[in-house]
C-alpha cells in the first residue's frame, strides 16, 4: 500500500513538474532577432526592445554591457551579458523598453537616441556608440493620410502608407497600430497590416459627444523596425438646428 501511494504521489509530482516546466517555456515571448550585418543591431516591437552585438575571431569568455542614451548621454534603459566567445558569436539582450507603451514625444525621438556597447573580454574593454537608426537592420518610411479635422459622430477616414527608405517601392506586411486619443484617455485604436500597394485604410468611428481636441498617432512595426507619425485633430460638434416660436408648428 505504501509502494503504491509512493509511486502514484511520484506520478503526480512529475506531471506538475512537468505542465510547470511547458507552462514557463511557453510565456517566454520568442526572440525578434533575425539575421544582420551590422556589429551592433538593435529590434523593435510592440512589447519588445533586443539588442545584438556580433563578434568574430574572438575567443574565451566576455561580458557586454548594452546602454540606450538620450542625446543628453542619459541612460534610458540597459541589460548585461556574459558568454563565452567562439569565432562566430552573436551576444544579444533585451532591454526593458517597450516601444508602444513610451510617450509619443518620446517614441517619435527614440529612434534618433543612441546605442553604446561596453565588452570586456581577456583583460582588455571595448566601447562603442551609434546611432539607434543605423544600428537597425531594417528601414521603412511611414507616410500619413488624415484630415486635421473631422466631424463628431462620423468616421475619421485614415490612410497610412509604408515603403523603402529611398520612397522607390513599397513595403507591404508592415503592421500599423492607429490610436486617437486625448491627453487623458485613448478614444480608439485598431490594428491593420499594409496590402501588397503598402496601404493600410482606418475608418475610426467617432462618438456624437467626442473631445475636441485630439491627437491621432501611427506606429508602424515591421521585422524590427518601426516607425511612428502623429497629428492633432480638431474634432466638430456635430451641427444642430434649435428653433424657438411662440406658435404651433404644422
Amino acid at each position: 500500500m505504501k509502494l503504491r501511494l509512493f509511486s502514484r504521489v511520484a506520478v503526480l509530482c512529475s506531471a506538475i513538474l512537468h505542465v510547470a516546466c511547458f507552462t514557463s517555456t511557453s510565456s517566454v515571448t520568442p526572440s525578434i532577432h533575425s539575421e544582420h550585418d551590422k556589429d551592433l543591431a538593435i529590434w523593435f516591437a510592440p512589447g519588445i526592445t533586443e539588442v545584438c552585438l556580433h563578434l568574430k575571431g574572438e575567443s574565451g569568455a566576455a561580458t557586454v554591457r548594452f546602454e540606450l542614451l538620450d542625446n543628453t548621454d542619459k541612460v534610458i534603459a540597459d541589460a548585461e551579458r556574459t558568454a563565452p566567445l567562439r569565432g562566430d558569436t552573436h551576444l544579444t539582450a533585451r532591454l526593458p523598453v517597450d516601444p508602444s507603451s513610451l510617450d509619443d514625444v518620446t517614441r517619435e525621438a527614440l529612434k534618433w537616441e543612441r546605442l553604446r556597447y561596453t565588452l570586456t573580454a581577456e583583460g582588455k574593454t571595448r566601447i562603442e556608440t551609434v546611432s539607434v537608426v543605423d544600428a537597425m537592420p531594417d528601414l521603412f518610411a511611414l507616410h500619413l493620410t488624415a484630415p486635421d479635422r473631422v466631424e463628431a459622430g462620423t468616421q475619421y477616414r485614415v490612410t497610412a502608407h509604408t515603403s523603402s527608405p529611398a520612397g522607390d517601392g513599397d513595403a507591404y506586411g508592415v503592421t500599423v497600430i492607429a490610436v486617437l486619443k486625448t491627453d487623458d484617455a485613448i478614444l480608439s485604436q485598431s490594428e491593420l497590416k499594409t496590402d501588397e500597394n503598402g496601404t493600410a485604410s482606418f475608418a475610426i468611428p467617432l462618438k456624437t459627444d467626442s473631445a475636441r481636441d485630439a491627437r491621432l498617432v501611427l506606429n508602424a512595426f515591421k521585422e524590427g523596425a518601426f516607425e511612428t507619425q502623429m497629428i492633432n485633430v480638431q474634432i466638430e460638434p456635430m451641427p444642430s438646428i434649435s428653433i424657438t416660436t411662440d406658435k404651433p408648428l404644422y
